[in-house]
């Protein structure tokens, strides 16, 4: 359980987080919003990077969270190879909406960000096994009842969804896009793969 003094530096940079990059918030800001002096930042975080990273992670775990209760709530609505045809639809038009683009660039700049700082990797670790796994016990719980093909293990097709829904970025991040009902029947396809009897 975190102190409320740590709580609420993390809260505030996290806010913060909803307006601009990490790299442009400022320890000043940070303290001046939430009224903490700077011993007490340094007491709860080795520096203020460390404060960041925590942000982030918080941010990321907040996806995570997300993601999985949207993975979960899907699953309880598959009873046959058709529903899991159209569930997986629901997740791609969800996960790959144009609104959720930010969402899509915010993991990118907290994967670069962590490949640099093995501190930020080891946090992020953590969240990311989580979501992973619990996606491929999913996978897997329709895999044994026959709605998945179980030819492709779980967890490789939880990494290849994820992979998939990341990688929107290469489109949205150019001036002329593909079609979005392209995108999504051409991802229908995709997932159709991992359907049995598809």
């Amino acid at each position: 359980m975190l102190h409320p003094t740590a709580q609420l530096l993390i809260e505030t940079v996290t806010g913060l987080l909803d307006g601009k990059p990490a790299d442009q918030i400022t320890s000043e800001e940070v303290l001046h919003l939430s009224g903490v002096s700077r011993g007490s930042l340094y007491h709860h975080f080795e520096d203020f990077d460390d404060l960041v990273d925590s942000a982030l992670v918080k941010r990321f775990g907040k996806y995570i969270a997300e993601t999985n209760a949207g993975f979960a709530a899907l699953s309880l609505t598959v009873h046959n190879p058709k529903d899991m045809k159209a569930a997986l639809g629901r997740m791609t038009r969800w996960a790959h909406d144009p609104s959720r683009a930010e969402f899509r660039f915010e993991r990118i700049r907290v994967f670069a960000r962590a490949s640099e700082k093995p501190s930020l990797r080891a946090k992020l670790a953590i969240e990311q096994d989580a979501l992973t796994s619990n996606m491929a016990d999913i996978i897997a719980g329709w895999q044994e009842r026959g709605f998945v093909v179980n030819t492709v293990q779980a967890r490789s097709i939880a990494v290849v969804i994820q992979a998939i829904v990341i990688g929107r970025v290469v489109d949205e991040i150019g001036d002329t896009h593909v079609d979005p009902e392209d995108w999504i029947q051409m991802m229908d396809g995709m997932m159709d793969m991992f359907v049995a009897g598809e």
